[in-house]
């Protein structure tokens, strides 16, 4: 091998070495029982055990290939029914039985040691009737913790909140805040303000990561016919407003969620002035698909749509390299994922 050629791959190296990946995504539950159909607990082949486990298998050799630093999933792994049993017992049995099957379909992943930061969704907090109405699921918080709250899971290194559901962790050049949003009742629609307050002031004295990520279920702003405001966070905007400001300040430039099952990449802008982020969601791991809608009218707020993508499953991946992070979906076809959408924004040096 040439001189040259040796200096071009430790060019390489050292430039991949300074590279810190984050693969996103989230809602991979099954489809809602067909009432029509009482042969079949799903209507499509795919979803067994409240889990779409082929397009969640798939990403799971994705992560693989990709081999990102963490994967962030932003909710909505399992849905319980109606067609769950008729016994509460029988909810929550199937709500455990769904978490081990995703745990199953994402063995490829913990095998490779690739640590995985999930937070809840509203499918992990109550089932659903015949009509579509919620009802909660007993003990979903501890099965919900059992699973997930443990180092063998999570890095040691997390941090969490006094009810062990929202959580932090600082590596590398990025602070990830995982932030569960129904700690209280299921449709309060908001997070734990103190503890993140907390979270952001120990980064600028203790971590001091350049890049923060904040993720939750759903989104701060609604995208879709399906969820609107009022299953947002914005159903409660000064709270959400108090936690956009708040990351805002501490300069965060990015918020990731669900809830919505497409790529919808949004720019917010406080209307005074001031404050301007990015909505990404990006529920595309497999849950039946949504319809876009436009956005509501924000009192506050200059939402502006620059890119979206129905019927596709994917994932976001996030590229921090020096001072410049780069944001990429990527989009499954018929030859496996390719890029649908990019963007990329720079920070000061420290």
């Amino acid at each position: 091998m040439t001189l040259s050629a040796l200096f071009l791959i430790a060019i390489f190296q050292s430039a991949s070495a300074d590279q810190f990946k984050i693969f996103v995504t989230g809602d991979g539950r099954a489809e809602y029982p067909d009432p029509t159909d009482p042969a079949h607990l799903s209507p499509r082949p795919e979803d067994q055990k409240g889990i779409n486990q082929c397009t969640i298998k798939d990403i799971a050799d994705e992560i693989v290939k990709v081999r990102p630093d963490v994967v962030l999933w932003t909710g909505d792994i399992v849905n319980v029914n109606y067609r769950a049993g008729s016994e509460a017992s029988a909810k929550s049995k199937f709500f455990k039985d769904g978490i081990d099957a995703w745990f199953e379909a994402m063995a490829p992943v913990y095998q490779k040691q690739i640590k995985v930061l999930a937070t809840r969704g509203n499918h992990e907090v109550v089932w659903y009737d015949q009509n579509y109405n919620p009802h909660p699921i007993d003990n979903a918080e501890k099965i919900w913790k059992d699973a997930f709250s443990e180092t063998r899971v999570l890095p040691e290194e997390t941090v969490f909140d006094p009810k062990h559901l929202s959580f932090c962790y600082a590596r590398g050049p990025v602070l990830l805040i995982g932030l569960d949003q129904y700690e209280d009742e299921y449709d309060e629609h908001d997070v734990n303000q103190q503890w993140l307050e907390e979270v952001l002031s120990r980064n600028k004295t203790e971590w001091k990561k350049r890049f923060i990520f904040a993720f939750g279920h759903e989104a701060a702003f609604a995208t879709s016919t399906r969820h609107p405001a009022s299953d947002t966070l914005a159903a409660l905007p000064d709270e959400r407003d108090k936690m956009l400001k708040a990351l805002n300040d501490a300069g965060t430039k990015v918020y990731l969620c669900g809830h919505d099952h497409f790529y919808d990449r949004m720019r917010v802008r406080w209307a005074k002035g001031g404050y301007k982020m990015w909505q990404i969601v990006a529920g595309t791991a497999g849950a039946p698909f949504y319809a876009k809608a436009d956005y509501p009218a924000e009192k506050d707020w200059r939402l502006e749509r620059q890119r979206h993508f129905d019927f596709v499953y994917g994932y976001v991946l996030i590229t921090v390299e020096g001072t410049k992070a780069t944001l990429e979906f990527k989009g499954r076809n018929l030859c496996g994922y390719a890029t649908m959408d990019s963007f990329d924004y720079t920070v000061n040096a420290p």
